[in-house]
């Protein structure tokens, strides 16, 4: 937490450090402590998350004067893309939530516009805490995770993945956080010079294995096979990242067969071994899904179904495609897509750069923060990435930290004054963002009740929240 206080001193930046305070607090929490008993690991994380949005755009107000100005381009593409979906959405068939969608994916944009405007008036190292507060979360539920294994062992409990995780309602939802720490792990031990540390990180980093591996994640193994080719193709310098992930892959695939496998069977443990008969060998009814969203896309490929569209469906339980190309594609229309897409390729051309001009241990880290990145965008092509609340907040936070640290945006003094107009229009979709959000809290949060108690449970899948379908209803998803 210390570079927050090397924020310009001499400025008034209290309460912008209080702010980064109480967001750094709710990242840390909300997989770990049950602060809402009675709601649902997901209802929590959807709750905290909007409490961060709200927050930021406290901080954004705070330091509206230190706003940075990015590229003509980047300014037209974000404004295309959220005006794609408020078009789409003023279409669709549930227009309310297809607004509180357009308004969440605006309060993710908040977060990370607070964390670039955090970044780039702080401390370079802020960067290297990010990614610390990133791994001391991973590294806590690996503990857990070891934990439940042994206690599943000493009372001869079934030792099924679901479980021996805690923190997510769903072992794919855990597996996509794993995502996006596993490559951070690594990158922290090549950066750090200290033997005692770096056999440390090790140790978690292999445990973070034998969790993925127990489950059986698909999302995990796509991630990890996109950043270990971008590793390779990176050359030489780049190796020592690959070596350690490697490692630790190859011990933790050991203590899985031996644990998972042969002690279970000695101690007479139920369990399905690795996940891999569960997840990996089948496609979990993705490809029918996926054949329902193509068919939607080509019947309303200009503005889709609406964002949220895809939880009003009445084939499928799911209330997502598990796949954010074809989500975006379904739900906000091919038109927005290509601006994704657009906007994607600015930032790898800015990584890209970034990479072939700087050099050093620090550099290491910025590449291990872009495959974080990475990783959880490849993991989102075959789960709800775009849609999990935690997941969600945190690629908004890396995102916006190391757009910072490319300088994708140039920070300006405060003499500069952005037109009227542009101004005018960002504060009131800030405004707009927050209100229906924190009206969305205020109205649903005090209906929920527990997930395990409710009529048809199993049968019906998390959208917004853990029940998330919207069909039949302008009002509560159910």
């Amino acid at each position: 937490m210390a570079p927050f206080f090397y924020c310009f001193i001499g400025q008034d930046w209290s309460m912008s450090v209080l702010v980064a305070t109480i967001i750094t607090f709710f990242l840390f929490v909300a997989p770990l402590f049950d602060l809402t008993p009675g709601l649902t690991w997901h209802d929590q994380q959807r709750t905290l998350q909007v409490a961060s949005i709200l927050l930021s755009a406290i901080g954004l107000w705070i330091n509206r004067h230190l706003l940075p100005v990015f590229s003509v381009k980047v300014h037209i593409l974000v404004g295309l893309f959220f005006l794609l979906g408020v078009l789409s959405a003023s279409l669709s068939k549930y227009p309310l939530w297809s607004f509180v969608e357009v308004f969440l994916f605006g309060g993710v944009f908040i977060v990370g516009l607070f964390a670039y405007t955090l970044t780039s008036n702080c401390s370079r190292q802020l960067v290297l805490w990010v990614m610390v507060l990133l791994s001391c979360v991973a590294a806590l539920l690996a503990l857990r995770f070891v934990s439940s294994v042994l206690a599943a062992f000493y009372f001869k409990a079934d030792l099924y993945p679901d479980a021996v995780i805690n923190g997510f309602d769903n072992v794919r939802w855990f597996g996509q956080f794993q995502a996006l720490s596993l490559p951070v792990f690594a990158g922290l031990i090549a950066y750090t010079g200290r033997p005692l540390m770096k056999w440390g990180l090790f140790i978690t980093l292999v445990s973070l294995w034998v969790s993925a591996i127990a489950i059986g994640n698909r999302g995990v193994w796509a991630s990890m096979i996109a950043v270990g080719l971008l590793f390779v193709c990176l050359g030489k310098d780049y190796r020592q990242w690959l070596k350690w992930q490697l490692a630790a892959v190859t011990v933790a695939m050991s203590l899985v067969w031996f644990c998972f496998i042969y002690l279970a069977g000695e101690f007479g443990i139920l369990g399905d071994g690795m996940g891999t008969s569960r997840d990996l060998a089948t496609s979990s009814n993705r490809l029918d899904i996926w054949g329902y969203t193509l068919k939607g896309i080509l019947s309303a490929p200009l503005f889709g179904a609406g964002p949220m569209g895809f939880a009003s469906n009445y084939v499928f339980r799911e209330a997502h495609p598990h796949n954010s190309v074809l989500q975006i594609a379904y739900e906000w229309g091919v038109p927005a897509l290509l601006v994704c897409f657009w906007l994607f390729l600015l930032f790898v051309l800015s990584v890209y750069k970034r990479i072939r001009l700087d050099s050093g241990r620090l550099h290491l880290v910025y590449v291990s923060l872009f495959a974080a990145i990475l990783a959880v965008m490849a993991d989102s092509l075959v789960s709800g990435v775009i849609v999990m609340p935690y997941s969600q907040l945190w690629l908004a936070v890396l995102v916006g930290v190391l757009a910072s640290e490319l300088k994708m945006g140039r920070a300006v003094n405060c003499s500069y004054r952005y037109p009227v107009r542009v101004k005018a229009l960002f504060q009131i979709s800030v405004c707009l963002s927050c209100l229906f959000l924190g009206g969305v809290i205020l109205r649903d949060l005090p209906t929920l009740y527990p997930y395990e108690l409710r009529p048809g449970k199993g049968g019906d899948a998390p959208r917004f929240w853990s029940q998330g379908s919207i069909h039949g209803a302008e009002g509560v998803s159910r």
